[in-house]
């Protein structure tokens, strides 16, 4: 985060924490956890997803790193519970329940 994949260009973190209640750095983390948490059960969250930050030219960005899982890992979305495949360079949802069985079977 702070980085502008469209113009490839470090623009930090500063307009991020104005989105905050308070804006800054300690909130921007609260919230940044506890809207994981909110949406991925807690341990899942504290064993796989790991943030950092760095400073690229005087300008600080956060690193989200997320190992992968030994687990499906199923995302709360209006009360229903949805695992999210990565098919090359985007997200899809799978919902049939034969497909997810044969998904979950192959790769845990």
């Amino acid at each position: 985060m702070g980085y502008d994949e469209k113009n490839k260009n470090i623009v930090g973190l500063q307009e991020d924490y104005e989105l905050t209640k308070r804006k800054d750095k300690d909130n921007f983390l609260l919230e940044f956890w506890e809207y994981l948490e909110a949406n991925i059960p807690k341990a899942i969250v504290k064993a796989n997803i790991q943030l950092s930050f760095k400073e690229i030219n005087e300008k600080e960005v956060a690193i989200v790193e997320v190992r992968r899982s030994d687990i499906p890992i199923y995302l709360q979305k209006k009360g229903e519970k949805i695992l999210y495949l990565r098919n090359r360079n985007k997200t899809e949802p799978l919902t049939d329940p034969e497909e997810i069985a044969k998904y979950v079977s192959k790769h845990f």
